[in-house]
């Protein structure tokens, strides 16, 4: 039985980490443990979830390797952003799910040292801020390449992209190591007393967990986990509408300069690929994490505010809303890949190209077709 607390010899508990189960109510100690809808997320989604986000980004990356004309700047962008996508998928598989299959209690880590919740929390949280930062930078691409084509061949030089994308990979990490991840820089072992019945009686008396480095960290994660988001979103949402705005004015002017039909029915259904694929990817990406840094806000208000303001939550509830939020965000993850294809011709025939082992085959020479200069010049930036 559990009534005894029975500890390592290399472990000292001291007396505020002791936690006597022995005489609390049921709920009390069903919050230690996963509920069913926990589970189910942990163990059927995540892996599900690891083996889609590896296949598809994977694939994305060899297409980019093995087929020369997908080698653009905005691929080059939506590599770093696959290469994200992939340190985030690995570190929250095994964050999740290697933890829920060491112990059975909701608040034991699977590694004990400092430099493991180091690592771990700042893979996470920088491959996030990375990005975060890299929807910004193809969202400003993409609006300097439409909206501002003068100023964007003064900045398309590879130098220049290749510095941005070391850059967005510094805030990333940057951000995540001095604000956000310091929260889970200190390990805390915590020594428990189980009731005397028997479904407790195997079970670990210690549970490890990762705390701030200082009391005052315990406050501040919560605020800075959303301010990159929201900012980026901000800044998103003003540069799509602008893109959608001038593709919208422009393919009409154009197509009505050109005289040509064809032309006209040509630049509408590339007009509206290209905003089908902003508008997707953008709505995905923030709206996948929207939950998470709402939950997050909404944490942040009630401990700034001392309960006065927010929404106060159950610890089941919160824990399932928790769960539930971080499969949708690393479901964001997976389905990037998904949505080029989905969205956008070339990506299809780029995807079947590599599953199909033909990426050394050249494309299909076409016939030539004379437009307008002024149609050739749209359909370029695009």
């Amino acid at each position: 039985m559990n009534s005894t607390l029975s500890l390592d010899d290399d472990l000292q508990c001291s007396s505020d980490a002791i936690i006597d189960l022995r005489f609390a109510n049921p709920k009390d100690i069903s919050a230690w443990f996963y509920t069913q809808a926990d589970r189910y997320i942990i163990l059927v989604c995540f892996p599900l979830l690891f083996i889609f986000g590896v296949i598809g980004n994977g694939a994305f990356l060899l297409v980019v390797a093995f087929i020369e004309e997908m080698r653009t700047k905005t691929n080059f962008y939506l590599v770093n952003l696959a290469v994200a996508d992939l340190i985030f998928i690995l570190a929250e598989v095994y964050e999740n799910l290697i933890t829920h299959l060491i112990s059975p209690t909701v608040k034991s880590l699977s590694y004990n040292t400092p430099v493991g919740c180091g690592l771990m929390f700042t893979a996470i949280f920088g491959s996030h801020f990375a990005s975060v930062a890299f929807m910004v930078l193809l969202a400003l691409e993409r609006y300097l390449a439409i909206c501002k084509p003068l100023k964007h061949r003064m900045l398309v030089a590879k130098r220049r992209t290749l510095s941005l994308v070391v850059m967005a990979w510094i805030f990333g990490f940057i951000y995540a190591v001095t604000l956000v991840s310091p929260h889970f820089f200190v390990v805390h072992k915590s020594c428990i007393i189980w009731p005397d019945d028997e479904q407790y009686a195997n079970l670990a008396t210690v549970t490890i967990n990762c705390v701030p480095i200082h009391p005052a960290y315990a406050r501040f994660p919560y605020l800075m986990q959303s301010l990159p988001y929201i900012f980026a979103l901000i800044v998103c949402i003003y540069m799509y509408i602008c893109i959608i705005k001038n593709l919208s004015t422009r393919s009409e002017v154009t197509a009505s300069t050109a005289g040509n039909l064809d032309f006209e029915q040509k630049a509408r259904r590339v007009r509206n690929q290209v905003a089908r694929l902003l508008i997707t990817n953008a709505a995905v990406f923030f709206g996948c994490h929207l939950p998470h840094f709402m939950l997050r806000f909404n944490d942040a208000l009630l401990i700034y505010t001392n309960g006065r303001v927010g929404w106060k939550l159950s610890q089941s509830t919160w824990y399932i809303l928790f769960w539930c939020n971080r499969a949708l965000g690393t479901a964001n993850s997976v389905v990037n890949p998904v949505i080029y294809s989905a969205t956008n011709s070339r990506y299809r025939q780029a995807f079947w190209k590599v599953f199909t082992c033909r990426w050394k085959q050249k494309a299909p020479k076409y016939r030539k077709i004379e437009v307008s200069s002024a149609a050739t010049k749209f359909v370029s930036r695009l």
